[in-house]
Parts: C-alpha cells; structure tokens; sequence
C-alpha cells in the first residue's frame, strides 16, 4: 500500500489548499450544515445552565430562497440548426428521458441547497455500461447515463483559482465506498489486482455525520467489510496523430489503482460546478449561511443573555432580619416567635426587594437586527407569503415578489447554467457512447412509437443548449386569474374561452361546465345543420348574413327576420 500513484498525490495537494483556506473549508462546511440544521450552539463552550435558544432564520431564509428559485420551472433544449428535424427530436427526446429519469428537479434542488450551505453543488455524469435502455425491453444494446451530485468537500480540480471546470489540467471526484465493491471492480477492468484495504480517512467528509460509520464487521467469506476513500481522476489528452483532446479517466486508492488511464473518447469532463455567490480567485463560492451567520449568532447570544437575565432576577427576594433563625416559611399552620422591640413592627423584620427591569435596548436591537437581516436579503412579506392575495391584486403580488427576488439574480442565474453545463455535457456523452440503439418518439398524432438512431451521426453536428425558464408561482396564477377575469368582463373574449384557459384548482367545475357546454353547441350545431338543408340556396345565403339573434328567432319560428 506504500505505491507512490500521482493521482493520489494531486488528491492531497487539493486537501492541502482546502484546510489553507481561512476558515478551513471543511470546517466552514461543517458548521454551516450545523447552523442550517439548527445546532448553533454545539462550540458556544457555556454552562449547562445558560439558556441556549434557537431561532433558525437560516434555515427559514435559505428554504424560501431555494424554493423561489425553484418556483420557476427550469428546461433544457439542445438546437441542432444545421440537420434534419428527425435528429433534433430524438436528441431532445432522449435529453427529456434522461432528466425524467434521474429525476433532475429533485437533483437541482439538492443541489441548490449544497450551494446555499456551502456555496458549492458539483453534478456528476456517468456513463453506465451495466445498464440497459428502457430495461432492455427493446433489444441487448447496453449502457444508459446516470447522474449523482457530488458533495463539494469532494470535488478538486488541479487549478482551483479558476473556475472553469473545462480548462482545468485534472478534475477530482472523491468519496467513500464498501471496499469489497471497489475489489469487485477492480477484478472486472484491471490487468493486475493489488490489495485494497479500509482506512479512517473521513476528516474531509461533510457535516459531523460524514466521520461516523458502521463499525467493521467480519463477513463470513472473509472480505473486508469496511470502507476505503476512493477518487476519480478526469485528464484530457490528445491521441497520438490529433489536435482532438479526449477525457481519460483513472480511478485510485492509496496505494492502489482500481483502474487506469481509460479514454472514455468524450471531449468534455463530465462535472458541473455551480456556486451559489461568486469568489474571486477560487473555486468555491460563498453561501449564504456563511454571509448571515454573524447575525443570527447575535440574536441567539441575546435572546440567551435575556432570557438569563428573566432567570436570574424577575422574581423578588426575600431579606430578613437575622432574628428570625426560621427566616420565612409557607408552611400551613406554621408559627414563627418574635420579640419585637419598642415601636417596632412585624414588617420591620423582614421585606421583598424587587430587581431591577431589563433595559428594553435588548429586544429592540433584537427586532432590528432581524428586521435589518431580512431587508438585506431580500426576504420581504411577499417573498416569504405574507400576502393575503384577497387584499391585493394578483399584478401587484406578483410585481412585489419579482422585486422581493433581485437579491437573487446571480444564484439564479448562476443555476440556470450549472443546468446548461450538464446539458452539454450529456449530449457530448450521447453522441460518444450511445452507438445505435432503440429510442422513443412521440408522433405527430401523439402516440409513441419506436425507432432507430445512430447516435454517431451526431459526431460532426453544430449544437447549442438553451436554457428555458417558466414561471410556476403562485403569484403568477394569481396574476393570470384576474387577467382571464378582466377580460371576459371587458367583453374581449366569451364565456367559452374563460373556461378553456382558467385553471381547474382555482375553479373546480370547469371540466363539468366545458363538457356541458361542449354538448350544447353540438347539439346547436346539428340543429342549424338540419335547418339549413331545408333552406334553398338563396335563403341559406340570407341565413347567413343575419346577426345571431335574429338567426334564432327564425331557427325558433320567430316572426321577425324571417328568410
């Protein structure tokens, strides 16, 4: 296990910068996950009798933050300008059943709330050839993409003063993994086999849960049962005889490859960095636990001190002269003996002195500081739901609340191209590793019907990626509610058209009402039909030009407009 492997080299090498990062980085994540979850008193250090309250404004901000993000609907589309129609369906519809099945909504908000806690969310694509398309109902043809985020105390890259994940010299993707799995693997790809073992390196796993693991336990085939740290390392290299770099990929422990050196023929690395703020001359991006944590550790420390302070003196004390040996007693029945001196009284013995009232500066910094904390990040009432939609028009909620998001334009947009990135990135592995191969398509007529594609036709195609964003709030349904009212009141359109476009959960007898409606112009349909073809052609052509109210009372044997 002492073999010197220069991938494992480049692995510590991006440890090392990490822990030089002021705070260290895997400390920083470490307590801002803490703070998130709503430990945020676990390093105080204080007596077990100091009140120690939570009021998680991090944890309400950040879920509302990543929820607005996520209120937009985010879509991909591949354009291939430049080739046939066919091409472009199948890409799309195969980039289409490649989120679906990844479940890349439920991918993007996790990964929003990596970039919230920890400014950082790393996607991972992986081409995996043990799996068959569609569960292998439309032939043998093997290998499907899959998808994983990867923690960021997991992700280095051999330049982490920049950005670009493209550009990097070597891209690193760590983790943890059973060893006996990692043995199987190696077994399947490596010409030799070297001893893989467990270790304890789990200081760089994040949060406090990422240091605690099953303790090892002995297999009954004698395996080794426990975990070893294993990474990924992605280089681009250019065959010999081409300008065309490819991505190789090797994978290691210490001490041990698993596998080495393997085109994966791919031209781009298949990761994708995102960062909730930009910093400059790093990788890793700031998050906004760590910008709102001084604040919300002041307003614990007050809520704390002051609720100490309650403790300690809102209730009177009681002094006494030392006469009184029993000093004071509540016991029913009790008696206490006085020998009270010339002109002296029984409350001269004894009294209760009141404390002291708190300064009322403590909660209103308190308030302040939580009114000053959601200005400056945006979080208004309209943001956070605070609006009765009953008591403000839909146009000024939805007005307010695009206001209320300015503060988050940079991690939007930020989000929006983490998602362009994986899709580029799965279009390079498409036209790499998909071959020929069955697919499904959707027919003008809207049935499904399967095909053929040779994915290597794709090879020399121009592509670009688009990113389309969809408002899905409820706001904006708001909004377009009273839009579809104000126009039917205004006469612009019919009652029928209403009913068409309202949405269903806003007005529940809509499919009742437009089936019913439905029936009745049919059946008015076949009536005038009827009509009609007992007029002569010079009294249908009279029919024709009359207005619809005197149509029906001709239809309804009416004695005006008569034909």
């Amino acid at each position: 296990m002492n073999k010197e492997i220069k991938e494992w080299e480049w692995y510590q090498a991006g440890i090392n910068y990490n822990n030089r990062l002021d705070p260290s980085f895997y400390d920083l994540v470490d307590v801002n996950w803490d703070f998130f979850y709503g430990f945020q008193w676990r390093q105080a250090g204080l007596s077990p009798d100091f009140p120690q309250p939570v009021f998680n404004y991090i944890n309400k901000y950040a879920t509302f933050f990543v929820a607005s993000i996520l209120a937009s609907r985010i879509g991909t589309r591949i354009e291939l300008p430049l080739t046939d129609e066919i091409k472009q369906k199948v890409v799309n519809q195969e980039l289409k059943e490649f989120e679906e099945r990844v479940k890349m909504d439920w991918q993007q908000k996790n990964a929003l709330y990596d970039g919230v806690v920890t400014g950082d969310y790393v996607g991972h694509v992986i081409f995996d050839a043990t799996k068959k398309p569609y569960d292998g109902k439309f032939g043998d043809v093997i290998g499907v993409l899959d998808f994983e985020l990867v923690d960021p105390n997991n992700f280095y890259m051999g330049n982490p003063n920049s950005k670009d994940v493209q550009t990097q010299p070597w891209i690193q993707v760590a983790g943890r993994d059973m060893v006996r799995n990692l043995q199987e693997e190696q077994e399947a790809v490596a010409e030799e086999n070297n001893e893989i073992q467990s270790d304890n390196n789990t200081e760089e796993q994040a949060s406090k849960y990422g240091d605690i693991e099953l303790d090892e336990i002995q297999s009954d085939d004698g395996k080794d049962n426990g975990k070893a740290t294993y990474v990924i390392t992605y280089v681009k290299k250019k065959a010999k005889g081409s300008d065309k770099k490819t991505v190789h990929a090797s994978k290691c422990v210490e001490g041990a490859y698993i596998y080495k050196d393997i085109d994966l023929e791919c031209e781009l690395y298949p990761v994708a960095l995102g960062n909730w703020e930009l910093q400059r001359n790093t990788y890793h991006g700031m998050s906004f636990v760590q910008a709102i944590m001084p604040t919300q550790i002041f307003i614990n420390q007050a809520f704390g001190m002051a609720m100490k302070n309650t403790k300690d003196t809102s209730f009177p004390i009681w002094a006494y002269d030392k006469r009184l040996s029993n000093g004071r007693t509540n016991q029913v029945s009790s008696q206490i003996g006085l020998d009270l001196r010339p002109n002296e009284s029984v409350r001269d013995l004894g009294a209760f002195i009141a404390p002291e009232s708190m300064s009322a500066q403590v909660m209103n910094m308190i308030e302040l500081s939580k009114q000053y904390m959601a200005e400056c990040v945006g979080a208004n009432d309209a943001l956070l739901g605070n609006i009765n939609p009953e008591q403000a028009s839909g146009a000024s909620i939805s007005a307010t609340t695009k206001q209320a998001g300015i503060p988050l334009e940079n991690p939007k947009t930020n989000a929006y191209n983490w998602r362009e990135d994986i899709t580029r990135i799965v279009y390079d592995q498409m036209k790499t590793n998909y071959g020929t191969r069955p697919v499904l398509l959707e027919g003008d007529d809207g049935q499904i019907e399967q095909t053929t594609f040779d994915f290597d036709t794709l090879e020399n195609e121009y592509a670009s990626v688009k990113v389309q964003v969809g408002p899905s709030t409820y706001w904006s349904e708001v909004a377009t509610q009273q839009m579809l009212d104000n126009l039917l009141a205004n006469g612009y359109i019919e009652f029928m058209d209403w009913l068409e476009e309202v949405d269903p959960v806003t007005f529940p007898p809509k499919d009742i009402l437009l089936n019913k409606l439905k029936a009745k112009v049919k059946e008015n349909e076949e009536v005038e039909n009827e009509f009609l073809e007992g007029l002569t052609p010079e009294e249908q052509q009279a029919f024709a030009q009359m207005t619809p109210e005197q149509q029906n009372q001709v239809m309804n044997g009416g004695g005006q407009g008569e034909v």
